[in-house]
């Protein structure tokens, strides 16, 4: 099962991307498919979940449009860190592996 990422824009619940069409364009919300057979003129079905108030629908597509910008925004990024970054060690017969932290050695038989 897939989370629904659409929110019908006739009946204002949410579905999977495989469950909606986009009739009007991706400049108008979609429509999921039994919304889209009532306008195409196919009688309605009877579905469990009632139809939500046009204001409720709008609520909810206002709220997926502003996670969306949310989502899409870069986040800020971490500041620099100021301390100084240490040179690489590259071990040699003087330096012993487990002197070093995070260091390790390999064996050869």
């Amino acid at each position: 099962m897939t989370v629904g990422e659409h929110v019908c824009g006739e009946c204002g619940h949410q579905f999977c991307p495989e469950c909606v069409v986009f009739p009007f364009g991706t400049s108008r919300p979609p429509l999921c498919i039994a919304c889209a057979l009532e306008l195409g003129g196919v009688r309605r079905q009877p579905r469990n979940r009632p139809k939500l108030s046009r204001r409720s629908i709008r609520q909810r597509l206002s709220l997926q449009r502003d996670l969306a910008k949310a989502q899409a925004a870069p986040e800020p990024s971490a500041p620099e860190p100021t301390e100084a970054v240490t040179p690489p060690v590259f071990l040699g017969d003087d330096v012993v592996a487990d002197e070093l932290p995070g260091g390790w050695t390999q064996h050869y038989p």
